[in-house]
């Protein structure tokens, strides 16, 4: 039960690959839909910052951010909101940024 509530430790990037897994994990899950994500648009940084804030992860001397476990039991992602599909969840390449 623990390994099935811990497989996507962290900040997971979604994709088509591993959605059906984030969506049936067996936890709460709360995505951050960006409009492609790996690029720092004014509206992605901003969003990823509130989320820092919410989350608030821990910086490594590396400058990697460790997103652990929240007090609430959430499995945390960030998607690419343009990808079809996703207008099923609420997700409008419209209105992006969006939290689901």
């Amino acid at each position: 039960e623990w390994l099935s509530k811990h497989r996507l430790p962290g900040l997971t990037q979604l994709s088509f690959h591993n959605f059906w897994d984030f969506l049936n994990a067996g936890r709460r899950g709360l995505v951050l839909a960006l409009r492609n994500p790996r690029i720092p648009e004014p509206e992605n940084t901003m969003a990823l910052e509130r989320l820092r804030e919410v989350v608030q992860p821990e910086m490594l001397d590396s400058g990697s951010e460790l997103f652990t476990d929240t007090a609430e039991p959430f499995n945390l992602a960030v998607v690419d909101g343009t990808l079809p599909g996703l207008e099923s969840f609420g997700i409008s390449p419209e209105r992006l940024p969006r939290v689901v």
